[in-house]
């Protein structure tokens, strides 16, 4: 049984409060509560209720080592030897409730990303922007599409041919085309198929939006303008009109234009950026629920324009 007069109470409360403090201080800068940097322990009542809200402090610390908390209030123990063992069997159920409380702690750790290339493997959780829902992954744009592919068709082969002017700025996903023979567009220009997602890498047009998802070619194959990426998506993994709306981000833009370089009026963004860019991707049906959502707005921005212009 635990016998503690007042005033040795007031005593232990005040050492082990001292004790617990200097724990978390030496383990991480920064208390959760505040009003432990201000609590002055020398020569002033500790109350308990100070002492519980160390205790919680410590609950809402899973990186905090328990065993070290128990070995610094160890060196209190010839001074209060009745006292410690209670206080180390708290600790320790402490240490089983704290457990129980933050499973979700050691989930989080499991869904940490990692991308190995060759064979190193690295975290790339500071690269991502926002935690996803269930059932997303990550992808590089260069593991989701074929970036730049080559056609292998007939010289005589009847194909699209697509230059700038042709295509659509913002939100409209359309072009228009010229025919030509395959073996006249082959060489000198960008290659693409149908279902490619294609946009601009050139300034202004990458701003402006200047992308569109190839469909209604003729043959099913094209060429075009040399400012062109082509992204190809594997089949069903990512729709291309998914892929469509990802490059169009505000944010896509953004960051593509902080590595445009070249001659003014000349820039074009980084290949290695769009190779790098990370790719929320959900699950087919998801991908189809966002389109369909994406192409309602854009329908009622367009009405809305027309209606007052």
């Amino acid at each position: 049984m635990l016998h503690l007069n007042r005033l040795n109470a007031k005593r232990f409360l005040t050492e082990i409060h001292k004790v617990l403090v200097h724990c978390l201080n030496t383990e991480i800068d920064g208390l959760r509560f505040e009003i432990l940097h201000k609590v002055a322990l020398v020569g002033k009542q500790v109350l308990l209720s100070d002492t519980v809200i160390v205790f919680l402090e410590i609950l809402y610390r899973p990186e905090i080592d328990l065993y070290r908390v128990c070995r610094e209030i160890g060196l209190f123990q010839e001074r209060f030897k009745c006292a410690v063992c209670h206080l180390l069997l708290l600790l320790f159920i402490l240490n089983l409730v704290r457990n129980s409380l933050y499973n979700h702690y050691t989930k989080r750790v499991e869904v940490s990303y990692y991308e190995k290339i060759g064979d190193t493997v690295t975290c790339i959780d500071e690269e991502l922007p926002f935690e996803l829902p269930e059932g997303w992954t990550w992808v590089r744009l260069s593991s989701a599409c074929i970036i730049n592919p080559k056609n292998s068709i007939s010289d005589d082969t009847v194909v699209s041919f697509v230059p700038m002017t042709l295509i659509q700025d913002g939100y409209a996903n359309e072009f228009t085309f010229e025919q030509r023979k395959w073996g006249e567009v082959k060489k000198g220009f960008t290659h693409f198929a149908e279902n490619d997602v294609g946009f601009a890498k050139i300034a202004p047009c990458f701003e402006n939006r200047k992308s569109v998802v190839f469909r209604g070619l003729c043959n099913g194959y094209g060429a075009g303008t040399t400012e062109l990426y082509i992204l190809r998506t594997f089949p069903d993994t990512i729709i291309p009109e998914y892929i469509l709306y990802i490059v169009n981000t505000e944010s896509f833009l953004v960051g593509g234009k902080q590595t445009c370089a070249g001659l003014v009026g000349q820039q074009r963004i980084s290949k290695d950026y769009v190779c790098d860019y990370l790719v929320p991707v959900p699950p087919l049906n998801e991908q189809e629920r966002i389109i369909n959502k994406c192409a309602e707005i854009m329908t009622m921005l367009h009405n809305i324009e027309k209606s007052l212009s």
